[in-house]
This record gives C-alpha cells, sequence and structure tokens, in this order.
C-alpha cells in the first residue's frame, strides 16, 4: 500500500548490511574494470607479470603481496593455413592505454621469485575471490639451497636460497630432521629443501655427499 511504513528487525537489517558491504567490497577493488578489455562471462582467472623482487610468503595470517601487471593471452588465427599460429601475453589496458596493475594477494607460507633471481620474467595464474583480491597460485615448495653454517642431525639452520646456479642471497631456515642417518650438512654443500605443511618449516630431503 502507497505510504506504508516499513519497519525492519533486526535479521532484516544484518542481511541488508552484509548485501551493501559486499557490493562495496566488489565497488573498491573492482579497480575499474568494467573498462576492462575482457570478454563478458569469463571465468576469473587471469594472469600476472611478477614484480622483480616477486611476492613475499605469508607471515602468520598475514599473506604476502605485490602490485603485478595483469596481462592476456593473444594468439592468431590458427585455421589459417598459411601462418602458423603465435602465441604470447600482451598487458591489459585501460582506455586511456596505461596498464591494469593489481595487488596479488600470496596466501603460501613460501615465496614466489621473480625476475631478480630468476633473470627471465615471471608469469603466474591469478584469480579472485568473491570478496574481490586477487590470489596467485601456488608457488615452487621445493628450493635448491646451500647451508650457511654447518647443520647437525636433528637440528634446523638458515641456507641460502640458489635459482639458476645463482645465489639469492635470500635465507630460509631448513630442519635436518628425516633421513639423515645422524649424518651433518656441512656449509655450502649443495641440497634440496622442501616445504612441508605438517612441520610448518622446510626439510632437507637431499643432500651433496660429505
Amino acid at each position: 500500500m502507497a505510504g506504508e511504513l516499513l519497519v525492519l528487525d533486526t535479521d532484516d537489517r544484518k542481511v541488508l548490511n552484509f548485501v551493501i558491504d559486499k557490493a562495496r567490497r566488489l565497488l573498491e577493488n573492482s579497480r575499474r574494470e568494467e573498462q576492462f578489455d575482457f570478454p563478458a562471462e569469463s571465468p576469473e582467472v587471469y594472469v600476472a607479470r611478477l614484480p622483480t623482487n616477486g611476492i613475499p610468503a605469508r607471515s602468520g595470517n598475514t599473506p604476502g603481496r605485490r602490485l603485478c601487471d595483469i596481462l592476456k593471452c593473444t594468439f592468431s588465427d590458427e585455421t589459417d593455413p598459411n601462418n602458423a599460429p603465435t602465441y604470447g601475453f600482451t598487458n591489459v589496458t585501460y582506455p586511456d592505454a596505461t596498464k591494469v596493475q593489481q595487488y596479488v594477494y600470496n596466501i603460501y607460507p613460501v615465496k614466489w621469485y621473480g625476475f631478480t633471481f630468476v633473470a627471465q620474467e615471471c608469469y603466474v595464474a591469478i584469480h579472485r575471490e568473491k570478496f574481490g583480491l586477487w590470489l596467485c597460485e601456488k608457488p615452487k615448495y621445493r628450493l635448491k639451497v646451500k647451508p650457511v653454517a654447518t647443520i647437525l642431525a636433528g637440528n634446523a639452520g638458515n641456507c641460502r636460497v640458489w635459482i639458476k646456479g645463482a645465489d639469492t642471497t635470500e635465507e630460509v631456515s631448513v630442519k635436518l630432521n628425516w633421513m639423515h642417518g645422524g649424518q651433518q650438512i656441512s656449509a655450502g654443500k649443495e641440497a634440496i629443501a622442501e616445504y612441508m605443511e605438517d612441520e610448518e618449516s622446510f626439510v632437507f630431503t637431499e643432500s651433496e655427499c660429505e
């Protein structure tokens, strides 16, 4: 009836506040996404170019994050018999031709290493969760390392991370508590460390002979 006064009870107000909060979150995180050149109804999965220093690991309940370029896959016509198909990545851009960047979050306890460490551009798949945050795929849990100092069986110690035969100068703590047979691992020895979810730590799984 016209002019009727509607009164919301406590449950109605909770539902309304939830809907408003969700809408505000989507608007805040969209970063003008409605202007992106994305096909309608496309899945919320894209490509990100990692920054030179990568994306930090999660610390406690706080994800690591870095501002990343957002890209899309491009390819030529595969049905053209006169030309071989080509593939690549191009930046997603705003109408003014500036490239789109988003904060990408790493919810995993292991870092994503970027260009500085691998000497080539790094691309990862990212997806957007329902509240608007962009999450990266799981980083590599298996690293090449060298102990900074001798690590005795049953102990842990800092190790330098090596990528493509080069010392990144970054360190991770690694436990020598599995398959060690009572042997130590001396400083500078080549080894493999894997992050174990059950221990929330890197653990040696392979090592150069002493």
